[in-house]
């Protein structure tokens, strides 16, 4: 497995703007991000939003003929964006 690059660990304005970095930074390297949850729960206004890569399954085939792939492959990357007083 080829080593993924994180992106660069800078300071933003807003939730949308580290969001839309994170975003081009994936396209550019070949992989993207999924919302794994945000908190605090049960609240309009988030604190925390934790993405993994959208990689990090770890892909078990149950095919008996066929041979299948999938972009699956155990990624352990994981992010934060949070939001600093």
């Amino acid at each position: 497995m080829e080593a993924i690059l994180a992106p660069p660990d800078l300071l933003y304005e807003s939730y949308q703007e580290a969001y839309n970095a994170l975003k081009t930074h994936g396209i550019e390297h070949g992989y993207g991000f999924v919302l794994k949850r945000s908190k605090p729960h049960n609240s309009d206004v988030k604190t925390r939003y934790y993405y993994h890569c959208d990689r990090f399954r770890t892909y078990q085939s149950s095919a008996k003929k066929l041979n299948t792939s999938t972009r699956s492959t155990g990624c352990p990357f994981k992010l934060v964006i949070f939001k600093r007083a």
